[in-house]
């Protein structure tokens, strides 16, 4: 997905360049409207700009229409055993600190892993910070094992 993004940015910053547009372009995600800094979609089948438009339209689209999302509090109830969002809590998704945590939408698709690192042992940090707690979430995409299939004699046959 990032990849994706880095994609489309460098294609509409290019267009900036032009002077073609000067807004930011909408993000559709199977014809709904996201944020795409919010939303962390494992697999994006097609994607449609609409460059006729101000501002553009960027239309991206899965195979499987009807996918589900985990809210930041739907991973915290199903990945740990912090009650739910908080104030002493810190998000970091890839590595990348989160500021808004508002709207955020992870594809239930992705392998997720879940660390939460608790700050209260840590020396130099002041007692005020010693509630904070940093939650780290990976997302991995699903890849299947490759299988081999073999046909013919198995005894004769040498597998390296």
């Amino acid at each position: 997905m990032k990849h994706i993004f880095i994609l489309l940015t460098v294609f509409l910053a290019f267009d900036n360049i032009q002077g073609q547009t000067k807004s930011d372009p909408l993000y559709y995600l199977n014809l709904k409207q996201i944020e795409l800094k919010k939303v962390y979609i494992n697999t994006v089948d097609s994607i449609d700009i609409q460059k006729k438009t101000q501002p553009y339209k960027v239309y991206l689209f899965t195979r499987n229409r009807q996918f589900t999302f985990y809210s930041l509090n739907d991973i915290l109830n199903k990945f740990t055993e912090i009650g739910g969002l908080n104030d002493s809590l810190v998000f970091k998704i890839n590595g990348e600190l989160i500021n808004d945590t508002s709207s955020i939408m992870i594809d239930n698709s992705y392998f997720i892993y879940v660390t939460v690192d608790k700050l209260k042992e840590v020396n130099y940090i002041p007692g005020q910070f010693k509630n904070l707690k940093i939650v780290n979430i990976d997302l991995e995409i699903k890849k299947r094992d490759p299988v081999l299939r073999i046909r013919g004699e198995y005894e004769n046959m040498i597998i390296k």
